[in-house]
């Protein structure tokens, strides 16, 4: 479990939360302490399953600072649903103190894997990969971990891959909201004061100084930090040294010196383009054998495609990443054989949009068909509707879906199944939308309501327009949409600064089918009307200028997990002081002692 370094003995009710133990909730042992928090496996007795609680140090209660700290990473957790994230299932204060329920995760950390030698680098490399696709959601929500190390990725003994202990994360809406014209709210640092937070040996630089205005760009520092280590056995010598004396391997040194740029700007932009790069410099490399081998006995990929990375694999299809011969990188999808969706494709093949995947080609067996498509490495919609958007960013999507629509339409061709997965992002930040015609891969099944299928059923244009408008609803709330008109309604005028002309367009799209907008050409021209309007608005608006940053407050206790070092100033230390500092610093020191703490 998160920064598991010490186990300890079954405690029954433990005496840590006070003689009234969380309701419902049985504590077993524990499974880590530090400096913050003690996490320990419990059962959640009304379902009789295993999970993991954090409960905060009842010597930090005092700490304001800390409990807003704990408090934040529950809520920043709860906010996250992704299968490379640990899930937050509950959270509240006991008698003593604030604690939240997660999953729990039966397996070592990434650190003690490596520290115990029991991970070869291509299964290591495979791990932050998993890692690197969890984090990469966090940051297409506006989420920075800023404390990603090797004790934070855990290793499930069923082969899943989470990263967890986002107790210093921070949550970069805010800035947004302010640009648009919003209150700050409780979005930002909720200390007040610049924390250099983080374990150091996987700390960006710049966070050390002002950890409050770090961006995606430190926790990909970390990932380099961590690439590093798992190639080389040590840590680098410092902010673009690497290791001497240790080879890196050709295809991966440019990844590995980027992303350890002591420039932000310099290094990938986030997780996602860091673990594209990685995908791409590995050519396959991490993928099992028998994975490879039936990929390509699935698309007759060998010879063809170099298969590059396995996106997706369940009951109703196949996603994988491959490279052409002539260098492009391309999807293929292969799906259980349907007339009508085959059809469909096949004339869509014969139309272009610029909101519209491009499939390059479109092939059938006997019980199923492939298609060969672009690749968009930007991720879904799907992945960004934790947060809400500003109703211009809304507009914008709106436009630009509702525009590939139109062509759709225009073509004879209805979507059918249009959802937030169904609108990806190329790596611009430019809409496509995708899977046109494809069936619903959980039609029939009671159990799982579609929330963006019109109410009067079908596969046509006005359930096309009602499924764009639950999309709208709920980038614009970051709510699921409710069944009814008035619950709608409530909603959407609770939403701060959402504008009329939006929200009526919304509406009109959910509104019943002989209410709603006549075409998608229509509501192209509304939305396309109201995002150059509020686009403009927003350019016009002036920019609050930014704070000065305070002088950085280095906390002391170890937080979570070690190293924590008090950079005093040279009056207070002297020369004897600044000597035992630098020698901490060295990334020898900083090496033996992250493997101490790790045991």
């Amino acid at each position: 479990m998160p920064g598991s370094a010490t186990i300890g003995p079954p405690v029954g009710e433990r005496a840590s939360i006070g003689t009234q133990p969380i309701s419902g909730i049985r504590l077993i042992r524990s499974l880590a302490r530090g400096g913050f928090a003690e996490v320990f496996e419990a059962e959640q007795e009304s379902l009789g399953r295993r999970v993991a609680v954090k409960i905060l140090r009842p010597e930090l209660l005092g700490q304001e600072q800390m409990v807003q700290l704990f408090e934040q990473e529950a809520r920043v957790l709860a906010r996250l649903n992704h299968p490379n994230v640990v899930q937050v299932i509950d959270r509240g204060r006991s008698a003593e103190g604030p604690y939240f329920v997660m999953e729990y995760i039966e397996g070592p950390t990434l650190q003690e894997l490596l520290s115990q030698n029991k991970l070869g680098r291509d299964k290591a490399i495979h791990t932050l990969l998993q890692a690197a696709r969890g984090l990469a959601y966090a940051h297409r929500n506006r989420v920075v971990h800023r404390d990603v190390k090797p004790a934070n990725i855990l290793v499930g003994n069923n082969g899943h891959i989470k990263i967890g202990d986002f107790g210093i994360a921070k949550l970069r809406a805010a800035s947004e909201r302010a640009d648009a014209g919003g209150a700050d709210g409780d979005e930002s640092d909720p200390t007040g004061k610049q924390l250099a937070l983080g374990t150091r040996a996987f700390m960006a630089p710049e966070q050390r100084s002002a950890f409050d205005a770090v961006g995606p760009a430190a926790d990909v520092y970390s990932l380099g930090v961590i690439l590093h280590r798992i190639i080389t056995g040590k840590l680098p010598r410092g902010p673009g040294k690497v290791v001497e004396g240790i080879p890196i391997p050709e295809h991966l040194l440019p990844i590995v010196e980027r992303a350890l740029s002591p420039v932000p700007e310099a290094r990938y932009p986030d997780a996602g383009a860091f673990r594209e790069a990685l995908v791409n410099a590995l050519e396959g490399r991490h993928i099992d054998d028998p994975v490879r081998a039936g990929a390509s006995r699935e698309f007759g990929g060998s010879g063809r495609f170099e298969l590059l990375d396995v996106i997706r694999q369940d009951a109703w299809r196949s996603v994988y990443l491959v490279r052409r011969g002539d260098g492009e990188r391309i999807v293929v999808k292969k799906y259980k054989r349907d007339s009508g969706a085959l059809l469909t494709v096949r004339n869509l093949v014969r139309i272009q949009h610029p909101n519209i995947v491009r499939i390059h080609a479109v092939g059938e067996r006997e019980d199923a068909f492939i298609m060969l498509m672009e690749h968009l490495p930007g991720g879904d919609l799907r992945e960004r509707l934790v947060r809400t958007h500003p109703p211009d960013e809304v507009a914008a999507v709106g436009r630009d879906v509702a525009s590939a629509l139109a062509h759709a339409h225009r073509h004879g061709i209805v979507h059918g199944n249009l959802r937030p997965s169904n609108v990806l992002f190329d790596d611009k930040g430019g809409i496509r939308v995708t899977d046109f015609g494809l069936p619903e891969h959980y039609a029939g099944d009671t159990q799982r309501r579609n929330w963006y299928a019109a109410p009067e059923g079908g596969r046509t244009v006005p359930a096309d327009l009602y499924a764009l408008g639950a999309i709208l609803f709920e980038m614009l709330s970051a709510s699921a949409l409710p069944p009814t008109a008035e619950e709608q309604g409530t909603v959407l005028r609770r939403v701060d600064g959402a504008p009329p002309e939006l929200v009526a367009i919304i509406q009109r799209l959910l509104a019943p089918w002989m209410d709603r907008f006549e075409s998608a050409d229509e509501v192209e021209k509304a939305l396309s009307r109201l995002a150059t309007r509020l686009a403009a608005e927003r350019a016009a608006r002036p920019r609050e200028p930014e704070p000065a940053p305070e002088p950085s407050a280095r906390v002391s206790e170890r937080l979570p997990e070690p190293v924590r070092i008090v950079a005093y100033g040279p009056a207070l230390l002297g020369l004897g002081g600044l000597l035992f500092v630098w020698i901490l610093e060295r990334p020898e020191v900083q090496d033996r002692l992250t493997e101490f703490f790790a045991r």
